[in-house]
C-alpha cells in the first residue's frame, strides 16, 4: 500500500498556496486604501440619508391628512 505525500501548506493555508502568489506590498496597500475610501463614502452617504429620515412638521401633517382622507373615503363608501 503506497501512500501519497501529505500536501504542503503554503502561506495562505491552502495546499496550493505559493510564496509567489502573494501580491506586492504596493498592491496590498492600494487595496487597503481603496477599502478605506469606500467605507468613508458609505458613511458619508448614510449620514446624508439620515438627514432625509428626520421627520419635520410638514411630514407629520401630510401623513395625518393622508390617513384621514383614506379613512373618510372608506367611511363614505360604506354608507
Amino acid at each position: 500500500m503506497s501512500s501519497s505525500p501529505a500536501p504542503s501548506y503554503g502561506v495562505g493555508g491552502s495546499p496550493h498556496s505559493n510564496i509567489n502568489d502573494i501580491p506586492p506590498a504596493t498592491e496590498i496597500c492600494s487595496n487597503i486604501e481603496g477599502a478605506g475610501r469606500k467605507r468613508e463614502f458609505q458613511t458619508y452617504m448614510m449620514s446624508l440619508d439620515a438627514i432625509d429620515m428626520e421627520d419635520d412638521e410638514q411630514d407629520t401633517l401630510f401623513a395625518k391628512y393622508s390617513v384621514d382622507t383614506v379613512y373618510i373615503s372608506y367611511q363614505v363608501l360604506q354608507h
